[in-house]
């Protein structure tokens, strides 16, 4: 590289930081009008968090020399959801466009992630940000609205007022992992351990399995705050679950022998079999199976990441949307020198256990596009523990 393009890459990467930043804020203030129920002033902190997220990722495209398989695969992504539009055309609706223009932006974040390298006291505002992140939702689940659904009543498992509980979860589990993973090298660490325990609490209390599942994994998975990679079958059947999740689900389903059980004081069945079904129920042709049925389905959250994307952008797009996603972590985890990247690269590993039950964090809508962003961004961390400890003393 000559010296203008280091010097173009540097700035770059610093202003990429102090966007970083104020997208971060914008996920506190999501949280922190979350008692306020009032609709338009979430609406529109969703919007300034989607529209930040855009403007940080274009910046870092700017200045990026995108690689060629990257950017086939966007380029072939784009040119999937195109043709799968033209052939049903007469379901288009505006709630497509927001679909399409998140989704893609998360396209763009995941094949630039490897650019700038973070700086150590990006960590640190990360690492103060989770603790007061942590610490309100801490406080919200003692209040009324901790079990609120969105029709009014009153749920038996912690909603957060976010909805429903398995949302809740997939939001606990994102504040768990980037408290825990920004964490290492400051010198309140310890502050982290109550959170981390009762996070861990708030996750079981939600009652969402996959939630359950994926924090177990991620505790056990950067526990040891190693400096070396995640053995390569781990990685490779953590990225694998979701994956095989679907069919193996309704293969359980169509042998009666397992109705009847009960795992986490709930059914083994609870009425996902109907909702697999009914997604892949819109794939009606074979060329939906291949270019997906995009018009209908429109990225919705088919709880299953994976199904999601099928259904939408057909066995074309699935395959490269998760092909560009599993190569970018498993490059990362190759390249793990730093217990902070190792611990990113075992965020991802979580979230994707996590996306066998929901898919939201897979279909860039805010704020699980900046969670995702963020655990993409520290998983490239080459810094030292010196640089740590000159920031945070």
């Amino acid at each position: 590289m000559n010296q203008e393009y280091l010097a173009r890459g540097t700035s770059g990467g610093q202003f990429a930081n102090t966007l970083l930043k104020g997208q971060l804020l914008v996920v506190l203030l999501y949280f922190l009008v979350i008692p306020l129920e009032n609709a338009t002033i979430t609406h529109y902190t969703l919007l300034l968090g989607t529209f930040l997220s855009m403007y940080c990722i274009i910046s870092i495209c700017i200045v990026r020399d995108l690689d060629v398989v990257a950017f086939f695969i966007v380029l072939l992504l784009g040119i999937t959801a195109l043709v799968s539009m033209l052939l049903s055309l007469r379901y288009l609706h505006s709630d497509l466009l927001y679909s399409l223009v998140c989704f893609f932006f998360l396209v763009a974040m995941i094949a630039v992630n490897r650019y700038v390298e973070v700086q150590a006291e990006f960590i640190h505002y990360v690492f103060w940000v989770m603790l007061v992140m942590a610490a309100v939702v801490s406080v919200y689940s003692f209040m009324p609205f901790a079990y609120w659904r969105t029709n009014g009543t009153t749920a038996p498992t912690l909603t957060l007022n976010l909805g429903n509980s398995n949302y809740a979860g997939v939001l606990l589990l994102n504040i768990l992992c980037l408290l825990w993973t920004s964490s290492y090298g400051e010198k309140y660490h310890w502050l982290v351990f109550p959170f981390t325990a009762y996070l861990l609490y708030l996750i079981w209390r939600t009652s969402s399995r996959t939630c359950i599942v994926g924090g177990t994994v991620f505790t056990v998975l950067s526990i040891l705050r190693a400096d070396r990679p995640i053995q390569r079958w781990i990685t490779a059947f953590c990225m694998a679950a979701p994956v095989l999740f679907v069919p193996f689900y309704l293969w359980l389903f169509g042998k009666s022998q397992y109705w009847g059980v009960r795992i986490l004081g709930k059914s083994l069945f609870t009425g996902r079999e109907d909702t697999f079904l009914s997604y892949l129920s819109y794939l009606r042709h074979w060329w939906n199976w291949l270019v997906g049925n995009l018009c209908e389905v429109s990225l919705q959250n088919a709880h299953n990441a994976p199904l999601a994307v099928l259904c939408s952008l057909g066995l074309i797009g699935a395959v490269l949307f998760f092909g560009l996603f599993f190569r970018t972590v498993w490059k990362n985890n190759t390249a793990v020198s730093h217990p902070t990247t190792r611990t990113a690269v075992a965020a991802l590993l979580a979230i994707c256990v996590a996306s066998c039950g929901e898919a939201s964090m897979f279909l860039g809508g805010f704020p699980g596009v900046s969670f995702m962003f963020l655990f993409l961004w520290l998983s490239n961390y080459r810094g030292d523990d010196r640089a740590s400890e000159e920031e945070t003393a």
